[in-house]
């Protein structure tokens, strides 16, 4: 999943149509997104957030491919469970423990334009919410130090 999220990475700039100008401008804003950095897990969902203030999202859609159903759905290959749900998100300028955000692409077309909040919480934790009228969803994420308490699921 790594090399997956890994290649989205390199190819999403060119595939948006942004130019080498606009990421280098973005790094620019790096140290800005440290809190947010690296890596956050929930059950079924994991996220990269990069110093450049980039999202990437892989998760389930517990939706299985066949043969009329090519896309946003999760595949099987062997013993190992490829997420078919994927997004990308390009992140503000940051005002303390939070941030907001837009996705910019999904394998989900529901899921573009679709504004973010990431919210720091102490323990290694951080809190992913999205409102839209009708519906809003909040998902705690679990850091590499967070306490195994199963607050972000197995």
């Amino acid at each position: 999943m790594k090399r997956l999220l890994a290649a989205l990475a390199l190819a999403i700039p060119s595939l948006l149509g942004l130019s080498a100008d606009h990421v280098g401008a973005a790094s620019a804003r790096a140290g800005a997104f440290a809190p947010f950095t690296g890596s956050w897990y929930h059950h079924g969902i994991h996220l990269d957030i990069t110093a450049a203030g980039h999202v990437y999202a892989a998760y389930r859609t517990y939706v299985w491919c066949s043969a009329t159903r090519r896309f946003a759905c999760d595949r099987i290959s062997g013993n190992q469970i490829y997420d078919g749900g994927l997004w990308i998100a390009f992140l503000n300028k940051p005002g303390g423990t939070t941030v907001t955000g837009t996705v910019v692409a999904a394998s989900d077309p529901a899921l573009d334009g679709k504004s973010i909040r990431l919210v720091r919480q102490p323990h290694d934790f951080l809190v992913l919410s999205s409102r839209a009228p009708g519906w809003s969803s909040s998902i705690v994420f679990c850091g590499p130090k967070a306490p195994a308490n199963n607050k972000c699921g197995a």
